[in-house]
């Protein structure tokens, strides 16, 4: 028997975690970069990059929440 094909809102769901997943992953690497002391540190460049991932992790979070309530009714 083939296995079930998940629907759209499931597929997105798990697509939406597997990108937060990386994003926080990408910033809490990006973050100890600030951490370290080095003369090339450019701050504020970094800074603006880590606020960016922090903005898109706020927006999967907030998507895959939509999404759960949307697998939850159902």
């Amino acid at each position: 028997m083939a296995a079930e094909k998940p629907d759209s809102a499931e597929a997105e769901y798990h697509e939406a975690t597997g990108a937060l997943a990386a994003l926080v992953k990408l910033r809490e690497e990006l973050g100890t970069w600030t951490d370290q002391e080095t003369e090339s540190y450019d701050g504020d460049t970094l800074d603006r990059v880590l606020d960016h991932i922090q903005s898109l992790e706020s927006a999967y979070r907030n998507r895959r929440v939509m999404l759960e309530e949307k697998l939850r009714d159902r």
